[in-house]
């Protein structure tokens, strides 16, 4: 599965107006750590994010102490930073370094982490008209995936192809209590672009409007997942877009900043529809680990009959 937020960011970006985040409900599900228990969650996750920093392509950086307290709080912390990435090559085939700005939000869900994971990653929760894409390749956990995003009016469409992985270092550095899916450009990914949709791989997506598509110039990211309890769930979101052309790298991180919160938002809003909508028939997702999840809501089991439903009375 893909996750769709990616173009939602993009979108958000592209629009370039002020972003408007709707208010959070009364009711919408929050993890709030009682004070006699905060000393001993903000070590753990602190153990966790060591262990995670050893293992991941894109670390996180510890919190600092005022981030800390909000997240145990409830709350929703996010943060913008600069990173330098790997050298790059610039147009001239001339290495240069790439730094970018880096976009992170943080919060609890009251939940296990295989419902939040669902919850984030589901595609049936993040669907998009102004989007279109196709797989077009996969072994289970990791895919390949072409995207296209049509933004409004006067941002150049802009598409591009990505690798989705699930790291194993991570579940193997944390013994299983993180998971991540991960993804980037993949690699002499504008070619793939224009190959796929030449070959028609890609509905409503033909080599014309392809070729009149930007394509990103970065895109890499991550849902890092920690389970710090049965319960309790840490999400850890970020992602890094340089859309080019006439957009500035900060001016997408700032509008990022804002999407993010709506993301995070409806990740609370999916726990509690996923337990009846991740059923028997739906796709397979994988978790962290590189399994499928079982259904949340199982079928009848082989050979029993399903529940027969009363006969309506004549009115």
């Amino acid at each position: 599965m893909i996750p769709r937020d990616l173009a939602v960011l993009v979108l958000a970006a592209a629009t370039l107006v002020g972003h408007v985040v709707p208010a959070r409900a009364d009711d919408e599900p929050r993890a709030v750590i009682a004070p006699e228990d905060r000393e001993t969650v903000a070590a753990e996750i602190r153990r966790l994010f060591d262990l995670h920093a050893g293992s991941s392509a894109y670390p996180l950086p510890q919190l600092e102490q005022d981030d800390m307290k909000a997240l145990l709080e409830g709350e929703l912390v996010r943060i913008r930073t600069k990173w330098t990435l790997e050298t790059g090559q610039d147009e001239k085939g001339e290495e240069e370094p790439r730094e970018r700005h880096r976009v992170m939000a943080y919060r609890l869900y009251p939940g296990p982490r295989d419902v939040v994971w669902l919850s984030a990653l589901d595609p049936h929760f993040l669907g998009n008209d102004r989007l279109s894409e196709a797989r077009l390749e996969t072994d289970g956990p990791s895919s390949v995936w072409y995207q296209l995003m049509d933004p409004p009016w006067p941002v150049k469409n802009r598409h591009w192809v990505i690798d989705v992985t699930r790291p194993e270092a991570v579940v193997e550095a944390s013994q299983g209590r993180v998971w991540e899916l991960m993804w980037a450009l993949k690699e002499d990914g504008e070619r793939i672009a224009l190959e796929v949709t030449a070959a028609g791989r890609v509905k409503d997506v033909p080599l014309e409007r392809a070729l009149k598509s930007r394509y990103l110039e970065e895109n890499l990211g991550a849902w890092t997942m920690f389970e710090l309890g049965d319960e309790l769930t840490l999400v850890a979101y970020q992602v890094t877009i340089v859309m080019g052309g006439w957009v500035p790298d900060r001016l997408t991180a700032r509008f990022a900043m804002g999407a993010v919160e709506d993301l995070m938002m409806s990740v609370s809003e999916n726990t509690r529809k996923v337990t009846e909508h991740y059923d028997a028939e739906h796709e397979p997702i994988w978790g962290g680990d590189g399994v499928p999840l079982a259904p949340l809501k199982p079928g009848p089991a082989a050979g029993e009959p399903e529940e027969e439903t009363a006969p309506e009375e004549d009115a």
